[in-house]
Formats: C-alpha cells, sequence, structure tokens
C-alpha cells in the first residue's frame, strides 16, 4: 500500500483550554495531539504534533518550568508518561514512568528547579513528586480530595507549598514539601494570619475560565469562554489595563464546504456564528451571527451558487449569499419544532429541510410562474420502509478501530473518519484503492464528527468532537487530473442569487404561524368553505324529516286510541338508539363497580387506621365544653401498656446502653 504523504497546514482550538508559561514570553495550550506556542511579544503561533514514539500519544496537562524555557506533558492513554522538552528545540531531555499502572493525571507542575509534581486520576488522586532530571519519583501522597475535575500549583521558591484545588466542590488542600521529599499537610488556611487590601477592580466583559499570573510583568492572563486571551496590567499611574493577546480561540460545532468557493471553507461556531476561512492559511475572513434564527443544527451549500441554507432548531430555515461578506436574504419559518435534516438536489433546484425524528420533509423551490423561490410542500414519512430493492454489490474493510464512522464523498476522493480519530482517503473510481491514513485528533477527546475535503483532495479538514478544528494537507502521489463538475452543473441550471433573495415577509416571521401553521389554517378552511354547501343542504332536508314527523305524530294523536301507531312506529334509526342506550348502561354500570371498590378499599384503610390508633387507646381523646360555651375540657389520648410495648422499651434500653459502650 503506497500511502500519500500528510502534513498539517493550521490547527484552531476548539474549547478554551488552559495555558501554561513556557519561559518569559511564550504561553503553550494543548488539545488532543497537538500543542500551540504563543509569543506575546510578536503574536507569532507555532503548532507542534505529539503523536510519535519520541514525543509521546497525545498531549494534555501542560505544566512551564518557572526559570527555564522547559515544559512537561502527559500522553492521552493508559498508565501515561510524562516528558520533560526542551523549547523552542523540543529535544526531551527526560521522561516519568511510574512503575505501578495508573490511569492517568489530572494536573501537573513544577515545584521549583528541581521537582516536578504530578496529580493522579480516578481512583487513587495520589501527589507524586518526581525528580525530573533523572526521572525517578520520591515520594507519594494519597489526597482527600476526589473530584473527577481538579487543578494543582506549586510556589517556585522554597518552602514549596502545592496547592490542590477540586474545582467541581471547590475544596481546597494545601501540601508542603520539605527538603527530605516527605510532604506534610499545612493548617487550614483560617490560621493563616494574613491581611488583604483592595487595590484595584475592573469590568472585562468576558466569561472568564482560567486565569495566570504573569510572573515576569505586573500583570495577569486570562482566557474566556469566547476564546479570548487578554492581558490585564498596571502601568505607573496604578490603573489597570486591558490588551487583547489572542482571539482564534472557540468550540465549533459545524463544518462544511463552500461549493462555488472551494479556497474557502465554513463553519458554525458555539455562539451560532458562521465563519469564513481560508483552506491554506486558516484565515478568518468572514463572519455572520445567526443566533436570532435560533440554535443551527445544519447547513449546506449550492452546488452551483455562493449560497448556504441552514436550519434551526426554531423550525427556520435561512438563506446565506456568501459572495463577498455574508448575509442573510431569505427566511422562511417553517415548523414549530427542530428542523435538522438539510440538503440541496444535485443541480440546486430543490432543497430539502427535514425533521429526523417526525419525518416532515419541506420542499422548497422555484415555480415557473414565479420569480423567487418558495414552499413547494410537505412529504411526510412514515419510516416503513424495508427496503427489499437494496442489494449489497461489496464490503470492505474500514480499517478504523472504532464503529460508526462517517463519510464524506466528493468526485475524485471518498473520506471515512470516526471515533479513533482516524481519517481514510479512498479513491472514488477504485475503494479498494487507500491513498492516506492519518489521525487529525486524538481518541481520547471522541476523535472525529465531521471532514470535508477539497475540489482535488489535495486539503482536508477536519472537526473533532472537541470542537478543534484541523487543516491537513494530503501530497498525492498522482497529479489530479479531474475536471469540475461545478461549471457543467451551472450550464444545465437557470437560477441566480436573485432567485432566492426575498424582501420582509411577515408569513416566515418568528412570531407569526409557521408556514405548517398556515397550510392546515388554509386546508381547513378550503374544506369548510367545500362542505357548506352540502352542510346546508343537509340541515334542510333534515328539517324536512323533523316536519314530517310533527306532522305525522299529530295525525296519529288525533285518531282515537285503538286506531293510534304506537310511538316507536315513528322511530326512524331504532336500532342505533338501542345501541347508544345499552352503551349508556354498561357506562354506567362500570362506573357503579369502581365506585364500589373505591369505598370497599376506604372502609379497610378506615378500618386498619382504626384498629391500629384508636381501639389499642386507654383513654380516647374527646373535648367537653361547658353548656355556657366559655369553657374547654380536652381529654387526650391514653395508650395502653401492653407486654409488646414493655418489651420494645426494654430493647431499646439495650440498644442505647451499647451505643454508650461502643462510642464512649
Amino acid at each position: 500500500m503506497n500511502l500519500s504523504i500528510t502534513e498539517t497546514k493550521w490547527v484552531k482550538f476548539g474549547k478554551s483550554h488552559d495555558f501554561v508559561f513556557v519561559g518569559k514570553e511564550t504561553i503553550a495550550t494543548a488539545s488532543g495531539i497537538y500543542v500551540n506556542f504563543l509569543d506575546l511579544n510578536t503574536r507569532e503561533k507555532r503548532i507542534e504534533r505529539f503523536d510519535s514514539k519520541e514525543r509521546g500519544d497525545g498531549a494534555s496537562c501542560l505544566a512551564g518550568h518557572p526559570t527555564v524555557a522547559m515544559f512537561s506533558v502527559v500522553e492521552r492513554k493508559y498508565n501515561p508518561k510524562i516528558s520533560i522538552f526542551m523549547y523552542p528545540t523540543l529535544q526531551r531531555i527526560s521522561r516519568c514512568v511510574l512503575p505501578d499502572k495508573t490511569n492517568g493525571y489530572l494536573s501537573c507542575s513544577f515545584a521549583g528547579t528541581e521537582y516536578l509534581i504530578s496529580l493522579t486520576n480516578f481512583p487513587d488522586f495520589r501527589l507524586i513528586v518526581w525528580l525530573w532530571k533523572t526521572g525517578k519519583h520520591v515520594a507519594v501522597l494519597n489526597t482527600k480530595i476526589d473530584d473527577l475535575v481538579q487543578e494543582i500549583c506549586c510556589s517556585p521558591n522554597p518552602p514549596h507549598l502545592i496547592s490542590q484545588l477540586g474545582i467541581v466542590d471547590g475544596t481546597l488542600s494545601i501540601c508542603q514539601i520539605r527538603t527530605c521529599s516527605k510532604i506534610f499537610y499545612k493548617k487550614s488556611l483560617a490560621d493563616w494570619n494574613l491581611s488583604w487590601q483592595f487595590v484595584w477592580s475592573i469590568s472585562t466583559f468576558h466569561s472568564i475560565q482560567v486565569g495566570r499570573q504573569y510572573c515576569f510583568k505586573d500583570g495577569i492572563l486570562l482566557h474566556s469562554k469566547s476564546g479570548e486571551i487578554f492581558e490585564i496590567s498596571t502601568q505607573y499611574d496604578n490603573v489597570p489595563h486591558i490588551e487583547i493577546i489572542y482571539t482564534d480561540e472557540i468550540e465549533y460545532k459545524a463544518l462544511f464546504s463552500i461549493s462555488q468557493r472551494a479556497d474557502h471553507v465554513a463553519t458554525i461556531d458555539r455562539l451560532d456564528r458562521l465563519c469564513i476561512f481560508e483552506v491554506s492559511t486558516g484565515k478568518l475572513t468572514a463572519r455572520l451571527s445567526l443566533k436570532h434564527h435560533g440554535e443551527v443544527v445544519r447547513v449546506d451549500s449550492h452546488p452551483t451558487l455562493p449560497i448556504l441554507a441552514a436550519c434551526s432548531v426554531s423550525g427556520n430555515c435561512i438563506f446565506i449569499d456568501i459572495t463577498s461578506l455574508p448575509k442573510i436574504i431569505n427566511c422562511f419559518h417553517l415548523y414549530g419544532d427542530f428542523l435538522d435534516r438539510i440538503k440541496f438536489s444535485h443541480y440546486g433546484e430543490l432543497l430539502g429541510i427535514g425533521n429526523s425524528q417526525t419525518g416532515k420533509i419541506f420542499i422548497i423551490g422555484k415555480r415557473f410562474e414565479e420569480h423567487s423561490v418558495d414552499v413547494l410542500g410537505l412529504i411526510e414519512i412514515d419510516g416503513h420502509n424495508d427496503f427489499q430493492d437494496v442489494i449489497l454489490m461489496e464490503a470492505l474493510f474500514s480499517m478504523h478501530q472504532m464503529r460508526n464512522i462517517g463519510i464524506y464523498v466528493t468526485d475524485s476522493r471518498v473520506l471515512t473518519y470516526g471515533y479513533d480519530g482516524l481519517i481514510v482517503v479512498r479513491d472514488s473510481t477504485e475503494l479498494r484503492k487507500v491513498n492516506a491514513v492519518f489521525m487529525p485528533h486524538h481518541r481520547s477527546k471522541g476523535g472525529i464528527k465531521c471532514a470535508i475535503s477539497s475540489r482535488f483532495g489535495e486539503t482536508i479538514i477536519s472537526l473533532g468532537r472537541n470542537g478543534d478544528l484541523v487543516a491537513t494537507r494530503v501530497r498525492l502521489q498522482e497529479p489530479e487530473t479531474k475536471k469540475n463538475l461545478a461549471e457543467s452543473r451551472a450550464a444545465n441550471v437557470h437560477l441566480s442569487i436573485e432567485d432566492f433573495v426575498s424582501g420582509p415577509n411577515e408569513l416566515y416571521g418568528l412570531a407569526e404561524k409557521t408556514w405548517l401553521d398556515n397550510v392546515i389554517v388554509a386546508k381547513l378552511k378550503a374544506e369548510s368553505d367545500e362542505a357548506l354547501p352540502r352542510r346546508a343542504s343537509i340541515i334542510a332536508d333534515l328539517e324536512k324529516i323533523k316536519n314530517q314527523i310533527r306532522e305525522l305524530l299529530d295525525i296519529n294523536e288525533s285518531k282515537p286510541p285503538d286506531a293510534r301507531s304506537p310511538i316507536s312506529a315513528f322511530d326512524l334509526d331504532r336500532e342505533s338508539r338501542q345501541r347508544k342506550i345499552e352503551e349508556a348502561r354498561l357506562e354506567r354500570d362500570e362506573v357503579h363497580r369502581k365506585l364500589e371498590e373505591e369505598c370497599t378499599q376506604r372502609d379497610q384503610v378506615a378500618s386498619y387506621i382504626r384498629e391500629i390508633f384508636w381501639d389499642p387507646l386507654q383513654v380516647k381523646p374527646c373535648a367537653l365544653k361547658s353548656i355556657g360555651g366559655d369553657t374547654i375540657v380536652h381529654n387526650y389520648p391514653l395508650v395502653a401498656s401492653t407486654r409488646r410495648m414493655n418489651d420494645f422499651k426494654v430493647w431499646d434500653r439495650l440498644s442505647l446502653d451499647a451505643d454508650e459502650v461502643l462510642y464512649r
């Protein structure tokens, strides 16, 4: 198998991560198999992979040395190794490995210049002191905090104090390292005689996730949940100032290609913003908020026009023009429930938007007599298709290590991806031919959520389940000569962006009824209008029948008694009336039976309560009221003493004596 060479072009970290200082002017962040180094002076970013025998299997729990440009990193696997690297050479100078197995580590921190402290994961939660130069552990302490999310931090100067913080319940523990390499617990923080003085405060307008003291400057670096890293520092005037350091980290939840802009790729971030990036550099070129239309679930790209269509949990479908700066050009409020499926037809004349649970599919397209697209109709799928006509033609080994893989198909490539973090690239004309197998995301973080390919497969962008976005260049062994089919498609479809543009339309406003509601109302009104003449005719015929029966009854009553017909002779639907009478009798009998059962049950409960609480009373409770009404004498109940109750009292006394002996 002659596999292609892969190279990571750019990475955008998703969820906000912890960061550490590496040297004086560099901070590092780890996610999956990548470590991001950011120079605070030049703002230059450097991405390094940690997925080799030398660097280890993944990167987590970074720790920066307090004085030397050096850092430690923990593997993302069972019984991980802790490796120490120099920066910027990334030369490994030491490795720390426990002789016994461990599930992993929660946090690491350097203590001074000689020691490295690590906190193991569930179920031990042990603090381990390492002499990082030799890779030997010199002390172990079983801690009392059992949070699954914890963080440790060590003081750079002796005496070396270790703070252990349980993030979930907020428990804080302080330990101290002695030169004899033994660990001792310090006293509670309440015993420390410290006085704090207010210096300054500032509003950041950010939701803070992580904070770090800038040891070499009078400042603080903070990481917000929306992805920004900013610095708060004080100048000579002692006034705090905010400076944005980095703004490119936020969790991405959707990834899709743009048919008519092959050099760009689009994503939806955690804040429901449409973000467009250059494929070659990862540069953010445009951003548009879609939050007003509800949380975005799926997006699809028109095959021949620079248009995107998105569906949301609010039942909306919006069209976005991405010719230059993205803008919303149309919106249809289709459904009162969420819409989580959307797809353009092969040539883009139709768009299907559906709900995967109810089976409702809305079709949007252009009618010949209209100038713009509109909702054409609704299809409901009952989900009982047995697919008897589907025949398995060929089965191939997926080469993945976990089930439930995803597939992305282009004119020249077939990509498969999954929870194992692997991407397998195949030739679309010869599926047995595998062009590349590589791992852009780590399995411990959920692997890959989505992966797409550029037009000719030279660049693959993947979205991890942790929100990371990774672009990988695949150096093909043979040049790609496939023809771009978008041009031939465009020649066969008479559509333009103007066909999708619509002005403000109250019918599709969020505050108004949905398209489906309006269709149902219109259908009911049409049916009512259609049935109105027949209803009037039926009512008129019924009135005639009533008049005829009334006349016949009057004639019958005027005749002698022996010549009169019984009233039942005028019953036009005797069978139906008898059936209703019988149904009413059965219903009455059922209600009568249930009431009798309920009465019996209540009597049993009352008898049981009387037997337990009333009958054993030696003196029944009562109240005696004087004739004048000014005096009331209450006679309180008195329970009769029995041998059984006396035995309980003796047993209770024996139990009490035993407790005093055991716990005295």
